[in-house]
Order: C-alpha cells, then structure tokens, then sequence
C-alpha cells in the first residue's frame, strides 16, 4: 500500500511540501489502479470529522457549552454516534467492517450532501485489506489534521487532483490521458467566456468535464444552458466510454444542482416488491406473454415489441403478475453480477405480460414519483451506487426485496421529474445511436480490409 504523509507538521501545505513513497509494510493484493478506491474515502471520512472536531471545540471555547456544540444545527454534517474517525481507530479488530459501517451511517445522516460519497469499497474484505493493513493506513492518516484551520478547501482540492496524479504514474499512465486540473479547466472556459446558444466543442472531451464546466459557466452568467443543449459537441478515442461517461456526468448534474427531498422506496410504493412467476417447462410455448431475464437485460423498456416466450396461465395467476404501466421490474437473481438489480420500465403492453421469478417487481405512486423518474435516477452515478450497495454473490448474484424497498429516491414536483426523464431519455437514445454507428463502421472497417487487404487484423 502507498503512504503518503505530510512535512513541516502541515498536510499539504502551498509549495507542495508533499511526499508519496513506498511503504516498507508487506505487499498487499490491492492493485496500484485500485489505491484510489480506498484512498480518497479516507480522505473525505477523516476531512468530515477534523471540520466536525473543529465546529464542536469554536463553541465550546465561545460559549462554554458542550451540549451546545453537540446540537445537529451546529455542524455542517451529521456523525452519528460511534462513526467518528477517533471511533474507527479505537477498533482492534474487523477494522474494515466498523469503517464501512461507520461511512454508510455518516451517509445516511447527510442524505442531501455526502449520500454516495464514499463510493462502495469493500472495506470489509479481508483477503484485501487485512486489520493489520488498515490500522496502519488510518494511523499514518491520523497524523494529518485536516481541519479547516489547516487545510482550507482550495488545497483540499488541490491535494486530490495531485493524488490522482501520482495514482496514474503509479499505474503507468499519464493523469492527463483522464483528467485536466481544476485551475486549467478555468482558466480555458473563462478565456472561451462561451455563451447561450453558441457551439462549443472539446476535442479531447474524456468524461466530459470540459463541457459541463462550460454549462456552468453560461448558467454563473445568468445565460439560459437549455439553449446549449444540442451544441454541445467532443471527441474522444473511446467513443462509447465518453457518450457514457458524458451522460452519467450530466445526469449527476442535474440531481445535484435541484433542491429534492431524499425518501425511503417502499414510501413511494403501492405495491412492495414482489417475486415473479414459477410453472413447470412443461407449461411454456403457448397462453401469456412473459418476461424472462433476457428481455429485463437486454432492453430498458419491456414493451409488445418484443419477441417473449408464453406461458400457460390460469386466470388468478394473471390477475396476480400481470404487469402495469407503472411497474419497474428489477433482476433478482442474475449469473452475471449486471443483472442484479438492472432496472426496466414498463412500455406500451397491448396484451397481458407476466414477470418470471428471477425477476423483481415494484409499483410506484404516479402521483409521488413517476416510474421513468425513478428509473433514470437509478441509471445515474447516485443511483447506481445504491444499487450497487445491495448486491450480493454467492453462486449467483442477486438483491433483495427487503434491500431494495429501503433505498432511497427523490422526491420534487411532478413536472420537474417529467422534464428530467424527458431529457436524460433524450441524451440516452443519442448515446445509442452513436453506438450503433460506431458498431456499424468498424465492421464495415473490418470487412473491407478482409475483402481488399487480405485479412488484415482490425482492432
């Protein structure tokens, strides 16, 4: 594992006073492409509880009282009880479970700010990250106060962009190949100073952040960004990674930059999640439609269109699992972990359809949340993370119902939600197009180097 420390008794002070360097611990089976994963998430945990350390004492010294400065309303962010920093490093044994038990709680204590922000490490691997490992790796971070009164959040930020640096060199690579610094990021939109309805292009767009910054921007200018969209434009090596990459960066945009109110799934329910249908093969090839987890994985939309085996139904099984138009259906059970937990809407069902039983189904309130809001909202970078939570693999992988009711949604007025769907379905349909043509052209790359140039390999 990597350490990194800080000297002079300041953590990252200006003229870059930092130092990353081998440790002298045993080797870990922790890949220097995966340092990150677990780095920065102690990077943020140990921030949270140094701000928090340093809230609670400016009142106490003010004022001279300690239930005071233990109020909710005097902190920024909520740690519940036992999830301090000071707590984990107490632990002498299952350090990797009392951690991520301790990130999970502060998440869920500040579900507007920091849901989802330490990422889903498995903390709690022990072939990974033995208690050992992690004792010392928390110890080398408790000696670095993190504190507003050390570490203001320019440098904060500062110090991340330099980690992620040294975490590309680790591996090999060049940091620039997938991210570009705050400060250059900056200065180059304000030197374009780009405005509504102007074409903005990147040639090199990576996730594209150069793109968003540049929305950003026309909205800090008071400009209308609904004119940006449809002109906004990049270039990227990995076609289908950046059109990707670019939609799920702008879906987490829009979630973070609308005020919602973060609610329980099984409260927007009518109908709790509820298992599919088990018959006997012999009862296949005629009577009702019903969706099998070839449909529910390949196409986020199950409507007549599709091609679905029948089943033969009495009218009480019907009546019990036919599907509604607002239903989501979710892979309970799955042999490769991305079907576990994908989601699919329900379209256009000119028929009675079914649900088989690796499949999950709930119904939402469409006069709380719209079931094509919810299910944009678990393709985003937030949602995902959820999903992701409730994973489980043993022979298979699978989610629970039990798991699945209890993660969270947002909730705002129905219209914003319609708008939202609206436009993220929008950019989706564009992704898949750009993947059909991207497809499209290297096989006929392919095929016209076979038939002119002999067979040459095409990658």
């Amino acid at each position: 594992m990597l350490r990194m420390w800080a000297s002079g008794g300041s953590v990252l002070p200006a003229h870059h006073r930092r130092k990353w360097v081998s440790s002298g611990c045993a080797p870990t089976p922790v890949d220097a492409a995966d340092f990150k994963t677990y780095i920065f998430p102690l990077l943020f945990f140990k921030r949270i509880c140094d701000v928090w350390d340093e809230e609670y004492q400016e009142i106490v010294d003010e004022t001279g009282d300690e239930q005071l400065a233990w109020f909710p309303e005097s902190h920024r962010f909520q740690i519940p009880e036992d999830c301090h920093w000071n707590d984990v490093r107490t632990k002498a044994s299952n350090v990797g479970t009392a951690l991520q038990r301790a990130m999970r709680e502060i998440e869920k204590a500040n579900p507007d700010t920091l849901y989802g922000v330490f990422g889903d490490a498995q903390w709690s691997n022990k072939d990974r990250l033995s208690d050992a490992l992690l004792k010392d790796l928390i110890e080398h971070f408790s000696k670095l106060p993190f504190g507003n009164k050390n570490v203001n959040s320019d440098l904060l930020g500062d110090a991340y962009e330099y980690l992620i640096k040294k975490f590309a060199d680790a591996t090999n690579k060049k940091a620039g190949e997938f991210y570009t610094p705050r400060s250059v990021v900056r200065l180059m939109i304000d030197m374009l100073d780009p405005k509504e309805a102007e074409t903005i292009y990147d040639p090199a767009c990576g996730t594209g952040g150069m793109l968003l910054a540049a929305v950003q921007h026309v909205k800090e200018q008071h400009g209308d960004v609904k004119r940006l969209w449809g002109k906004l434009y990049g270039q990227e090596k990995n076609l289908n990674r950046c059109a990707l990459d670019l939609l799920g960066s702008h879906a987490n945009a829009i979630f973070s930059n609308r005020k919602y109110d973060l609610v329980s799934f099984e409260k927007v329910l009518t109908r709790q999640p509820q298992s599919g249908l088990y018959k006997a093969q012999e009862f296949l090839g005629r009577g009702t439609k019903i969706v099998n987890m070839g449909e529910l994985f390949g196409f986020d939309t199950i409507d007549s269109s599709l091609d679905m085996k029948r089943m033969e139904l009495t009218q009480e099984e019907v009546s019990k699992y036919q599907l509604t138009p607002d239903d989501l259906l979710f892979g309970r059970r799955s042999i490769v972990l991305e079907g576990a937990g994908k989601c699919s809407m329900i379209g256009d069902l000119q028929e009675p359809v079914i649900f088989e039983s690796s499949i999950l189904r709930v119904t939402v309130n469409p006069e709380i949340v719209l079931p094509q809001f919810i299910f944009e909202w678990l393709r985003s970078p937030k949602g995902t993370q959820q999903i992701t939570r409730i994973r489980s693999f043993t022979t298979v992988a699978g989610i629970a119902g039990s798991d699945l009711k209890r993660i969270v949604v947002p909730v705002m007025p129905i219209k914003e939600q319609l708008a939202i769907s609206d436009e993220l379905s929008s950019m989706r349909a564009s992704v898949g197009a750009l993947s059909q043509r991207q497809t499209a052209n290297r096989a006929l790359k392919k095929t016209i180097l076979e038939e002119v140039l002999g067979g040459w390999d095409v990658h």
